[in-house]
């Protein structure tokens, strides 16, 4: 079973060309949440709904105050994602149901370049660049600035 990798620098190389240690999101495992619904932590347009060698099936949102988000390796199929490209959706809506092995959670908040020569929202992945966000921080201050009743 694969358990989660957390956000940052790690202890094993991840890239050797250039070499990095860094993590650019968070891996949530599937022995951890496995078959669960994703839901998006903000409002905004699905740019891309998409499958890469390198991203598996991924999805990829952008808000309206530019978080990019890229939710990838966590759907076995593009039916196990709920969303389409060019969608509008709202924060808490339903994406899709993790599938996959792990749901890797990138999270980026930029105007910067961010897209690779071949579309794709991970130029950079593997470089702390300082647009890189801890997935799980963006994730408690979203849910900790909603009033519960």
């Amino acid at each position: 079973m694969f358990k989660a990798q957390t956000f940052g620098m790690t202890d094993y190389l991840r890239s050797s060309n250039p070499p990095s240690y860094f993590h650019d999101g968070w891996d949530f495992g599937y022995s951890e949440v496995g078959r669960s619904t994703v839901y998006a932590i903000h409002a905004g347009t699905v740019k891309k709904v998409a499958y890469d060698s390198g991203l598996g099936c991924f999805i990829w949102f952008v808000s309206p105050d530019k978080y990019v988000e890229v939710y990838q390796e966590g759907f076995t199929k593009k039916k196990d994602i709920y969303v389409k490209t060019g969608q509008k959706i709202k924060a808490d809506q339903k994406t899709g149901k993790m599938t996959g092995s792990h749901l890797h959670l990138g999270l980026i908040k930029t105007t910067k370049d961010y897209i690779n020569k071949h579309g794709f929202p991970c130029k950079n992945w593997n470089v702390d660049n300082g647009t890189w966000l801890n997935s799980i921080n963006v994730i408690k201050k979203y849910y900790n600035s909603k009033k519960v009743i």
